[in-house]
């Protein structure tokens, strides 16, 4: 099955580590987009 690529959006996360649970923070968050040929992010 096919994906409309320009209907799918990337999260990307950073976090202060890989384990899980209390003490993991994210501190920063990237979402990007395609627009046509275009790739669109925060």
């Amino acid at each position: 099955k096919e994906i409309d690529i320009n209907k799918t959006v990337f999260l990307d996360t950073e976090t202060t580590g890989l384990a899980g649970g209390a003490g993991t923070y994210i501190f920063l968050v990237g979402v990007g987009y395609f627009e046509g040929d275009s790739l669109y992010h925060s």
